[in-house]
């Protein structure tokens, strides 16, 4: 596969005790996207774990080609799953700082107008990192550079934060 038009790094931590494969374990994620041409997609994948290294960790990676008529898209997701059970818990901040290092183009994403728009990228996240489907939206709050959204799938509730450019800056299961 050539270059990835789409490249998106999702770092994922699991509770003490979790398992990668239980999405109840699934505390808090973020997740960087990047330019077109920014990184090799091997670079990306090596960079990424080299984030949560020495921890425990788990690595998806899907890379996806659609060809739709004259264009196509490529797609890469990398999702790491890392124990916080084991060395320091990384922030936040710490994780998208590191995503941030690969590469100095983080990727300006489709704008966010509206609430609406907001939790659809919020969803999306919830069920790539979280493993969420159906989730709904509880509520969604405009600040000046983002969105700030509260959803729920059955008894679980989640926080998150939508960057206006399309970007999830945090999200994390409060309950």
């Amino acid at each position: 596969m050539s270059q990835p038009d789409l490249q998106r790094a999702a770092i994922v931590s699991i509770e003490q005790g979790g398992q990668p494969e239980d999405s109840d374990s699934r505390i808090e994620a973020v997740e960087v996207s990047f330019a077109i041409g920014t990184l090799p997609a091997d670079d990306l994948i090596d960079g990424a774990v080299a984030i949560v290294a020495p921890r425990y960790w788990v690595l998806e990676e899907a890379r996806r080609q659609s060809n739709w008529g004259a264009t196509g898209l490529s797609m890469q997701d990398v999702l790491i799953l890392y124990s916080i059970a084991t060395a320091a818990q990384l922030t936040a901040a710490a994780i998208i700082a590191g995503l941030m290092k690969l590469s100095a183009a983080a990727f300006a994403g489709r704008g966010v107008e509206d609430a609406q728009a907001a939790w659809t990228v919020f969803d999306e996240f919830l069920i790539r990192c979280f493993k969420i489907a159906g989730a709904s939206m509880v509520d969604v709050k405009e600040t000046d550079n983002s969105w700030k959204i509260v959803a729920r799938s059955g008894s679980r509730r989640f926080e998150g934060e939508v960057a206006k450019d399309g970007r999830v800056i945090q999200a994390r299961k409060v309950s």
